[in-house]
């Protein structure tokens, strides 16, 4: 699997609070061009696992903007059900993995990752679109 720079949501992005935060790079499809069409977006538990204080949920969204800020008045391309954090989550766990709605009508994407009820004590997380997801092998 090849990461494109051009593609990546977050890396290795680490965050606590109880609040929704916004990925690190909000994506512009324009540099993507046609490509965007055959992606698929992906998102794990990065190189720290997840752990959490009783009753914290993680819910994980992708969301396609006209504005470049990537959040406002957003089309909800992909929502998880809200996971349960507090259990514990692997690094390297596979929250997400699905193909790209074909010509997404809005220019930006970004991802959002709220964190619910209790804070995380700990957790990195990766989100990025890949051509070719690598899918024969386990976190």
């Amino acid at each position: 699997m090849i990461l494109d720079k051009n593609s990546q949501f977050s890396i290795d992005q680490a965050f606590t609070t109880v609040a929704t935060h916004v990925s690190d790079t909000i994506v512009d499809t324009v540099k993507l061009g046609d490509a965007v069409n055959e992606l698929y977006f992906e998102c794990r538990v990065g190189s720290t696992g997840v752990t959490a204080n009783s009753g914290s949920t993680l819910t994980v969204r992708l969301l396609a903007s006209d504005n470049p800020d990537g959040v406002t008045t957003p089309d909800t391309l992909f929502e998880s059900s809200a996971l349960d954090a507090a259990s514990g989550i692997a690094a390297g766990t596979l929250i997400a993995l699905i193909r790209l709605p074909k010509n997404i009508a809005k220019r930006y994407m970004s991802v959002t990752y709220t964190v619910g009820t209790a804070t995380l004590k700990t957790g990195k997380f990766n989100a990025y679109m890949v051509k070719d997801p690598q899918t024969n092998l386990s976190a």
